[in-house]
């Protein structure tokens, strides 16, 4: 059975994922707005804290089914393995959630909440772990174009319900978190349908029951050095949120959140190649082909780096405006937030791309060192920049101001140590890596300021600024590129063939 080709697996996921821009920038606009600061802060705090919870019971059992899946074409023992743990995760959270109601110690671990938004949203979480599985499951299959078309429609008709809510003046919480369960929803009915009843033969073959030891001693053989990691990780990630949540309560949780989620609409570079990546190093590796490794990683990397840098430039430099223009005043705290956050996307694409090698590779143990030291010494500096002063160990009190710099700060030092290694095992240079991020980094920000001052000097109305800074900077990051598309990881002879096919392809639709 053929399968579609890389490049095209990448574009429909890049083209899915841009279009995703558009309706996250709709829904990033009318749902904080209609939720308030609060609620906004209370929602995401406990997805956050449901999905740390969730991470640490998968006990990276997911990444050792990905690479599982990606290695072989029918992976039945693994899929009923993977996903029989999977319903196991969902009655722990259950037991933790009821546990906490019922013997008394919620207040806790969940700081003013309500016991019904604490349910729903520890399940809705489960029901977007699934959601996102089903989806990556179809990515280890190059099934990239199907599953990225129920994506988009996921997303679409989420979009459209939380618009319709709004201009009914019905948009709360309530109502958002039921729009949440359809788009998952959606996601799991069309995938099921697809690669359970009507591509079954394809990608499964007949149960196997004698096999279910080799594939359980597969998983625990994968996941036991990561067990470790996941404590730390639960620790990590849960800390966050929590500490933020008791030291500062639910508007600093709003603040952050909204930050996070612009944020992650710049993201999208890295989750369109991310699974596709995954599948290919996978692939290349188990066949000890260490330069097609290397060329897959930098060919993967540079060009999302690039437009990570390019992206984040433009938050940065429109920060105040994109706080003050799509939300009201009560956000206004946000825009500090948001500068400090608006390079996260351009690390932390290094550090997933690193952390997706290492597990493609099988190099578990190794991720699982680097990750832990990061880990800890990122909770030691969320104390340091959270805490009040009026602790017996003071902090400096900066609220979610500190915790964006936390994240920047381990972003660097995670994807530095992890480049080191990678690069070593593929035969490249750290100093010519870091050389390159550098470069990058000094044209494209020079190219910023530059596009700033023009905007300043001679256009004044917000939205007519942020698209002209868009317009501008793009067109003069453009001619860079032009002129060094090395930057974006395209060598010379490269260039030229992508100008003659140019060429040719309009000369030939005159």
């Amino acid at each position: 059975m053929n399968t579609d080709s890389v490049i095209k697996r990448y574009s429909i996921t890049l083209f899915v994922n841009i279009a995703k821009v558009f309706t996250g920038l709709v829904n990033a606009t009318i749902v904080p707005n209609s939720l308030g600061v609060s609620n906004y802060g209370n929602f995401n705090f406990l997805l956050r804290t449901f999905k740390a919870i969730q991470t640490f019971l998968t006990l990276s059992t997911n990444s050792a089914f990905f690479t599982y899946s990606s290695k072989n074409k029918k992976s039945t023992n693994a899929f009923i393995v993977f996903f029989g743990w999977a319903i196991v995760q969902l009655i722990i959270i259950l037991l933790i959630i009821f546990g906490s109601i019922i013997f008394g110690f919620k207040g806790k671990l969940f700081p003013d909440q309500i016991n019904i938004f604490i349910i729903l949203i520890g399940i809705l979480q489960w029901v977007n772990y699934i959601g996102s599985i089903s989806i990556q499951f179809g990515e280890t299959k190059a099934e990239s174009v199907y599953v990225q078309k129920i994506n988009l429609l996921s997303s679409l008709i989420t979009t459209a319900l939380n618009v319709i809510l709004f201009l009914f003046d019905i948009l709360n919480l309530n109502t958002f978190i039921i729009v949440n369960y359809i788009g998952s929803l959606v996601i799991i009915s069309f995938n099921y349908y697809y690669f359970l009843i009507k591509r079954k033969q394809d990608y499964f073959d007949r149960y196997n029951p004698e096999k279910t030891k080799e594939t359980i001693s597969y998983f625990v053989q994968f996941c036991t050095p990561l067990i470790v990691y996941g404590i730390f990780g639960f620790i990590s990630n849960i800390f966050d949120r929590w500490f933020l949540q008791i030291t500062d309560g639910s508007v600093q949780q709003g603040y952050f959140s909204i930050s996070f989620r612009w944020i992650s609409i710049v993201m999208i570079f890295t989750t369109s190649i991310i699974s596709i990546f995954w599948r290919e190093v996978s692939f290349a590796y188990n066949k000890k082909n260490i330069e097609q490794v290397n060329k897959i990683y930098f060919k993967s990397l540079k060009p999302i780096y690039l437009l990570s840098i390019f992206s984040a430039i433009v938050v940065y430099m429109n920060s105040e405006k994109i706080i003050k223009l799509f939300l009201h005043e009560d956000y206004y705290g946000a825009i500090s937030v948001l500068k400090i956050m608006a390079f996260l996307p351009a690390f932390s694409a290094i550090s997933q791309i690193n952390s997706t090698f290492f597990y493609a590779v099988e190099k578990v143990k190794l991720h699982r060192n680097i990750s832990i030291i990061t880990m800890i010494l990122g909770v030691l500096l969320t104390y340091v920049l959270v805490a009040p002063t009026t602790l017996i160990i003071p902090g400096f009190s900066l609220g979610s101001n500190g915790i964006a710099i936390k994240m920047i700060v381990i972003s660097i030092i995670l994807s530095t140590i992890q480049s080191f290694y990678i690069l070593k095992m593929i035969k490249s240079s750290l100093s010519q890596w870091i050389h390159f991020q550098f470069l990058v980094l000094l044209f494209l920000v020079s190219a910023g300021v530059l596009t700033n001052v023009i905007i300043d000097m001679f256009i004044l109305n917000t939205l007519l600024s942020i698209i002209s800074f868009v317009i501008i900077y793009t067109t003069i990051s453009g001619g860079i590129l032009f002129i060094k598309p090395q930057l974006a990881g395209i060598s010379n002879e490269e260039f030229i063939y992508y100008k003659n096919q140019f060429v040719r392809y309009f000369q030939n639709h005159k």
